[in-house]
């Protein structure tokens, strides 16, 4: 019967063969017709259209599935509005490749009609004709701008998605239109300033108080106007 030693010599061995096959086996692979990719599933897509991304990977007829994926990542890493990508090996024959979308954050009137930004003001090649999007409309292209709007989205969800428009006053102040309303910042607002219009907007909604402007330019407080009869 094998001693300890022994056995745990064995286990050993097998563990480095193992690695030395999981190391070498595509190298060899990669000459095997069956390991040819046959199948591409992509996921994570809401925005790109999936040809988009089949054409970018532009795969050769033969291409095995042990070929090195870093140029495949490369490539769709390059598509506009694709945020990150893995793409992985599931056998016999299927790419996988999962994606990350750029967040669409904003719309800013373009030439040919709306243009989809994310949170750096980056333009994103989202169609708003085929895809469903509900965006505030900033007036420029803005990057501090649509970097306020995308800090709103992050901390309060709820009002995001209430705002329908935001632009700079005469001062450079940032001014959220909402319906009936709007909430002036100043212009470059801080994470504070921002949920403390949050704890505003909730407690006058609780109490039914009525306001049609919230004005939080001033440290540490923020001043609600009643409609102007």
């Amino acid at each position: 019967m094998a001693g300890p030693e022994l056995r745990r010599k064995g286990r050993v061995a097998i563990v480095l063969l193992s690695g030395a096959l999981l190391t070498t086996a595509p190298l060899w692979l990669r000459t095997v017709s069956f390991f040819d990719v046959r199948q591409v599933e992509i996921v994570g897509l809401r925005y790109i259209e999936a040809g988009t991304i089949v054409s970018n990977l532009d795969l050769e007829e033969g291409y095995n599935l042990f070929e090195s994926l870093g140029p495949l990542e490369r490539k769709i890493a390059g598509v506009a509005g694709v945020e990150a990508v893995e793409i992985q090996r599931h056998l016999p024959a299927t790419l996988r490749v999962a994606i990350v979308e750029r967040t669409p954050v904003a719309f800013v009137p373009g030439r040919e009609g709306l243009i989809v930004l994310d949170s750096e003001a980056r333009p994103l090649p989202y169609d708003p004709t085929q895809v469903r999007l509900d965006l505030p409309l900033v007036a420029a292209t803005d990057g501090a701008l649509v970097g306020v709007v995308a800090l709103v989205r992050g901390l309060d969800a709820e009002m995001y998605a209430e705002v329908i428009a935001a632009r700079r006053n005469e001062d450079g102040d940032v001014v959220l239109q909402f319906r009936g309303q709007t909430v002036v910042f100043k212009a470059i607002p801080t994470i504070g300033d921002i949920l403390k219009v949050t704890v505003v907007r909730r407690h006058l909604a609780e109490t039914g108080a009525v306001f049609d402007r919230l004005d939080a330019r001033f440290d540490g407080l923020v001043v609600a106007r009643r409609p102007q009869a």
